[in-house]
């Protein structure tokens, strides 16, 4: 990540759902739980945003899955919930950037897991 690339556009949802589907596979999971299904990728996300305390931060972080409307990271160390942040998602050699909200931080073995909701620029805003 450089200075430039702070100023760069965040991308469509459609653009996304673009990029993600040419990098999955259908895998079977059963979509009762979930508003949408979720693929396992190779990649990872660079990540800048602020503590409570408003210090800054810059983060790399191993992806876990994506789906349409966001993604599950690994982190060394947890993230508060609705923490926002920009974030670059590589999972095809050119990164993805995007605007996104921890909805979730879980302690799990080696780490933490955190769930992200992409923030596109062209959908509405959660309820």
């Amino acid at each position: 990540m450089t200075e430039t690339d702070t100023n760069t556009n965040y991308i469509s949802s459609l653009e996304w759902l673009r990029r993600v589907s040419a990098v999955v596979a259908p895998e079977d999971e059963p979509v009762l739980r979930r508003s949408f299904r979720r693929y396992t990728v190779m990649g990872d996300v660079k990540a800048i945003g602020q503590f409570e305390n408003g210090t800054t931060f810059k983060r790399t972080w191993t992806l876990l899955q994506v789906s349409a409307e966001g993604l599950t990271i690994k982190s060394e160390e947890p993230v508060d919930e609705q923490t926002t942040l920009d974030l670059w998602i590589n999972i095809d050699g050119e990164p993805m950037k995007v605007s996104g909200q921890i909805v979730h931080c879980t302690q799990t073995l080696g780490g933490y897991k955190l769930g992200i909701r992409i923030l596109f620029p062209d959908s509405p805003p959660a309820a």
